[in-house]
């Protein structure tokens, strides 16, 4: 077992999505809103076990604050947006749900008093039809308290990751969404069983083999997270721009977290014609277009400058997609 780190809509749509984009700092422990607080231990869980064993596990929740509070507990589905943000839908409703899973042993409704500890157990049981991970949250929601239309509630949780002991299948899928001369656009897609942590890299050789360029991505420390069947779109910024004009060779390369030892999981390689032009000629094309008054006419500036994109028709840069896996 692993332990680590780790908004809701109108009344009418909660029960069918739950957005977590701007609150995600609520499932940290110590968080409090005026005289409400919760604190939760651990805010997330990594469990892998086999299939038909019972496993038992707590979850503490602190009442923080200096009043009684009522807490309403229940289960959730987790996913993540193409932009990593952790979004929680209704329990059941994902097909990588842990509701065959879990239950919760403890009463769904509960008070805490001012200062006052509980623990929550849940029971772990993989089914054996089970062959990949396994993915939702232990949800603590205060009942909402005020007078008139003035309420008050918040919200802490507890991440849960259930793994059967499967073969596990790592395997990314790559997708070039776009590309021009600022940054190249990709779609990551974990066709696996499990969920991964992944970083890559972008390789740009001239014909002759020569390295010109290396970007590594995400630039911080942090892994990607990708779910089974889960997409992830990332951009890499070229810190080495304008290339010289030329064809080059693009490698997209995807491995797994640990960076000391890679693991590749991933790959997909194309070709990119690319054509720079010197700030002399971009000048002397500029003044072409330029008024009496100080203004352009004619074409846009980006078409004097022929920055490669994929607005540019096909025939001139070719597909404006490309994908592989390994």
């Amino acid at each position: 077992m692993k332990t680590g780190p780790g908004n809701m809509p109108g009344p009418s749509l909660w029960k069918y999505f739950i957005v977590l984009e701007v609150a995600f700092f609520l499932l940290l422990p110590g968080y409090a809103l005026g005289s409400i607080a919760l604190g939760v231990s651990p805010p997330f869980l990594e469990v892998q076990m086999g299939s038909g064993v019972n496993r038992r596990v707590a979850i503490e929740i602190t009442n923080a604050a200096g009043v009684a509070v009522t807490v309403r507990c229940f289960l959730a589905d987790l996913t993540l947006s193409p932009q990593g943000e952790i979004l929680l839908l209704p329990e059941g409703s994902s097909p990588l749900s842990l509701s065959p899973c879990v239950v919760l042993q403890d009463a769904r409704v509960f008070t805490l008093g001012p200062g006052e500890r509980r623990k929550v157990f849940l029971r772990l049981k993989i089914p054996p039809d089970v062959r990949e991970g396994r993915y939702g949250a232990v949800v603590f929601e205060t009942v909402p308290e005020g007078n008139g239309e003035v309420t008050v509630s918040i919200r802490t949780g507890t991440l849960l990751f259930l793994l059967p002991r499967i073969r596990k299948t790592g395997r990314i899928s790559v997708v070039v969404e776009g590309r021009d001369r600022e940054n190249l656009r990709l779609s990551l897609e974990n066709a696996g069983n499990v969920h991964v942590r992944v970083w890559g890299e972008v390789l740009v050789r001239t014909r002759e083999g020569r390295l010109l360029h290396r970007a590594v991505f995400p630039q911080n420390e942090k892994n990607l997270l990708i779910l089974p069947g889960g997409v992830r779109e990332i951009t890499v910024e070229w810190e080495k721009q304008p290339f010289p004009s030329g064809e080059y060779d693009v490698e997209v390369r995807v491995f797994g977290e640990d960076r000391r030892r890679p693991r590749l999981l991933g790959a997909l390689k194309f070709s990119w014609p690319y054509r720079s032009v010197s700030w002399d000629f971009r000048l002397m094309t500029a003044l072409l277009f330029l008024r009496p008054s100080g203004g352009f006419s004619g074409p846009p500036v980006d078409s004097l400058f022929f920055f490669p994109s994929d607005n540019t028709p096909r025939r001139r840069w070719g597909a404006g997609r490309e994908q592989g896996s390994v």
